[in-house]
């Protein structure tokens, strides 16, 4: 038998009809689980273009852990870089999502604050909030109308004629509620919020980033909005 070199790729082991029903085997599975977590992706450039795709990806980066649903986050910035979608400027940002909404899909539990929790404090308790994200949401912001095109694919099929600009931006929340995964639209405000609170600012300074950043930032509103939403929690500390 032929020696292999140190370090020697998956293309390049000697052939052998075992290795090479195994090779195919690895491929096909890794290539399915690609599939499943970016269903949009595979749907807006068609299945065959994303096997050989997926296929480029998984030679560039191969898992390095046998718990498949760890793999594929580098496969956004992998299709950012692939020279045959240069055009489709839109699609990292719509695998970027759909890995967001595979990490919120099976993320850790963890209690929200209920919305009469927050209506309970005063103004002034509410100010020194301290709060983050619960870990089964996140925020996606795009300059392309990502989720509004997934929402098209998977949700209303029927609406993909009338989707609209591609350019128009995506503000979103992505939580997991009882199980489902929801998409909320945010203002930038709220966004800006979440993500201030997310990064270590207390509510009170958070809101008044939100006022900064959008004028049109309503303080009562959306801390209602978010409370229903069930994305927040009381922040911990290490």
């Amino acid at each position: 038998m032929t020696p292999v070199e140190p370090g020697a790729s998956i293309e390049a082991l000697p052939e052998h009809p075992a290795l090479a029903i195994h090779r195919n085997n690895f491929f096909g599975a890794t290539r399915r689980a690609l599939g499943e977590l970016y269903r949009t992706v595979e749907a807006l450039v068609g299945t065959d273009f994303f096997a050989v795709m997926a296929r480029d990806f998984i030679l560039a980066d191969p898992p390095s852990s046998p718990v498949m649903m760890d793999y594929g986050a580098e496969f956004p910035s992998f299709i950012a870089r692939y020279p045959a979608v240069r055009d489709l400027a839109y699609l990292p940002d719509v695998a970027a999502f759909e890995w967001e909404m595979h990490q919120v899909r099976y993320a850790a539990e963890a209690q929200a604050l209920e919305p009469d929790d927050l209506a309970a404090l005063s103004p002034a308790a509410l100010i020194r909030l301290e709060l983050s994200l619960i870990p089964a949401a996140r925020v996606f912001v795009s300059d392309y109308a990502v989720a509004r095109l997934w929402h098209a694919h998977w949700i209303e099929p029927l609406k993909l004629s009338s989707l609209g600009p591609i350019d128009d931006p995506t503000c979103v929340l992505i939580v997991r509620r009882d199980l489902e995964v929801s998409v909320i639209n945010l203002t930038w405000g709220q966004a800006v919020l979440l993500e201030s609170v997310q990064g270590g600012a207390g509510l009170g300074v958070a809101t008044a980033m939100a006022l900064e950043e959008d004028e049109a930032h309503d303080i009562s509103r959306s801390n209602a909005k978010l409370a229903l939403a069930r994305c927040l929690m009381p922040r911990t500390r290490d």
